[in-house]
C-alpha cells in the first residue's frame, strides 16, 4: 500500500507541467550560462565597440543565474511533493483519525493549507490549523466536505489539547452552531454518519451551552429520541425452509465424514514433519517480520473505530439533553416548553422492551441519568420540571420493573 502511494506521487508530481518546465529552465540558463556567446557565435566583446551593450553580459548573468535558481527550487518542490506522505501519514497518526476517511481527510486539510497560502501574501500572517478547516468544511455545501468537516471535530474533541480551543471557537460562530444543530435533523439515509457524527459532537458542545442562541434547539434534539423503531424478534421456529436446509446439509456432512477422517490424519502427520523442519527457518526470519509489520503499522492507515454501545442516537439525544440541563437555567425552560419531551425521555427507561440486551441497557441508563439530573435542578424551574416527571403515569411501573430486574440478575 505504502509503495503504491509513493509511485501514485512520482507519477502526479513528473507527470504535471511543473516538473518538466524546471528541467527545462535549468538546462536553457545553464547552456547560456556556460558559453558566453551573448554577443553571437565568434565575437568577442574586445573585437569591437560595445556602445550601449556595456552592461549587456551581467544583465544576462543575473537573468539567468535568477531564472537557473527558480528551476532548481522548483525541482526541490516536486521531489517534496513526493515525500509529503510521510508527515502526512504522522498526522493521521497524532490526530488519532482513522480509516480511509481520516487519511482522506488529512489530504484535503494539506491541499486546504497548500491553497490558502498561495492565495495570500506570502508575509501576511495565516491562522491556518485544522479547527478552522473543520469549520469551514462544515460550513460547506457539499456534503462530502460536511463529512470530512464533522469527522475532524469529533477527533479533535477526544483530545484535550485541541478540545478546548475547537470548543471556544465553535462557542463564538453562530453560523457553524446553527450548521451543527441543522445536521441533528437530516433524516435521510445517505446523511446518517453526519448526523451520527454531529450528534457527538453535539453532546460536548451542551456542556456549555445555551439553546437561547439558536431557536428550536430542544425541538431538534428532541427528534433523536424518534430514531429508529425497534426491531420485532422473529420466531426461529417459523423458519421452516431454512431449517430443513441446515438438517439436510448435517446429514450430507455426516456421511462424507468419515471419508475425511484417513484423509486428515495423513495430512496432520506430514504437516508434523514440514513443520519440524521450518522452525530454524521461521527463527531465522522471526526479526525481519516483526520490524517490517511495525513498520507496515505505523505508516499505514489505523483502522475505522467500531462504534460503540452508546453510539445509539436516541441515547445521545438524551446524553445532549443531561448536559443542556445543566449548562444553565434557560436551557431547563426550554426542555419544560417542549412538550413530549420529557414522556420520551420516560419511556426508554422501560426494561421489557423488544431491543437487544446491550441496547435496552444502554437506553434505560441515558433516561435514568438524564431524568436524575432533571429532578436535581434547584429553583421554580427544578419544581416545574420534578411535578412534570413525577405526573407520568407509566413512571413508576417502568422504575418497579428496572428495580425488578436487577432482583432477578442478583439472584
Amino acid at each position: 500500500m505504502i509503495v503504491n502511494e509513493v509511485y501514485a506521487l512520482v507519477v502526479v508530481s513528473i507527470g504535471n507541467l511543473q516538473f518538466p518546465a524546471a528541467v527545462l529552465r535549468v538546462e536553457l540558463s545553464l547552456l547560456r550560462l556556460i558559453f558566453h556567446n551573448y554577443y553571437g557565435d565568434g565575437v568577442h566583446p574586445g573585437n569591437k565597440t560595445l556602445g550601449d551593450e556595456t552592461n549587456l553580459t551581467p544583465s544576462l548573468i543575473i537573468f539567468y543565474g535568477t531564472v537557473l535558481g527558480q528551476g532548481i527550487l522548483y525541482i526541490v518542490a516536486c521531489i517534496l511533493q513526493i515525500f509529503s506522505f510521510i508527515p502526512r501519514r504522522s498526522l493521521v497518526h497524532l490526530g488519532g483519525f482513522r480509516g480511509q476517511l481520516g487519511v482522506e481527510s488529512v489530504d484535503l486539510y494539506y491541499e486546504y493549507a497548500f491553497s490558502k497560502f498561495m492565495a495570500g501574501d506570502v508575509l501576511a500572517p495565516k491562522k491556518i490549523n485544522l479547527i478552522t478547516f473543520a469549520v469551514d468544511f462544515l460550513n460547506s455545501d457539499s456534503s462530502k466536505n460536511q463529512l470530512y468537516g464533522i469527522r475532524i471535530m469529533h477527533s479533535l474533541l477526544q483530545k484535550e489539547q485541541t478540545k478546548t480551543r475547537l470548543l471556544s471557537k465553535l462557542s463564538r460562530s453562530t453560523k457553524t452552531m446553527t450548521r451543527l444543530i441543522k445536521m441533528l435533523d437530516w433524516t435521510n439515509p445517505s446523511d446518517a454518519k453526519i448526523r451520527l457524527l454531529a450528534a457527538k459532537v453535539t453532546v460536548e458542545v451542551a456542556k456549555n451551552y445555551r439553546v437561547v442562541m439558536i431557536p428550536g434547539t430542544v425541538q431538534v434534539v428532541s427528534g433523536l429520541l424518534d430514531y429508529g423503531p425497534p426491531k420485532k424478534l422473529q420466531n426461529p421456529l417459523l423458519d421452516t425452509d431454512v431449517e430443513q436446509e441446515e438438517i439436510h446439509g448435517l446429514v450430507s456432512s455426516a456421511d462424507s465424514n468419515e471419508v475425511e477422517t484417513h484423509d486428515v490424519v495423513h495430512d496432520l502427520l506430514d504437516t508434523q514433519t514440514r513443520t519440524t523442519e521450518q522452525v530454524g527457518t521461521a527463527k531465522e526470519n522471526s526479526w525481519t517480520v516483526i520490524i517490517r509489520e511495525r513498520i507496515l503499522a505505523y505508516w499505514s492507515a489505523p483502522k475505522e473505530e467500531p462504534l460503540m454501545d452508546h453510539d445509539i442516537l436516541p441515547a445521545l439525544g438524551m446524553s445532549i439533553i443531561h448536559n443542556l440541563a445543566g449548562s444553565s437555567e434557560d436551557n431547563c425552560q426550554e426542555i419544560i416548553k417542549q412538550k413530549g419531551l420529557i414522556p420520551k425521555i420516560i419511556g426508554f427507561s422501560r426494561s421489557d422492551t423488544t431491543n437487544t440486551d446491550t441496547k435496552r441497557n444502554v437506553l434505560v441508563k441515558s433516561s435514568l441519568k438524564a431524568l436524575h439530573k432533571l429532578t436535581n435542578i434547584e429553583g421554580v424551574i427544578g419544581i416545574e420540571l420534578r411535578h412534570s416527571i413525577s405526573i407520568h403515569p407509566f413512571l413508576l411501573g417502568n422504575l418497579a420493573g428496572i428495580l425488578g430486574d436487577s432482583r432477578s440478575s442478583q439472584e
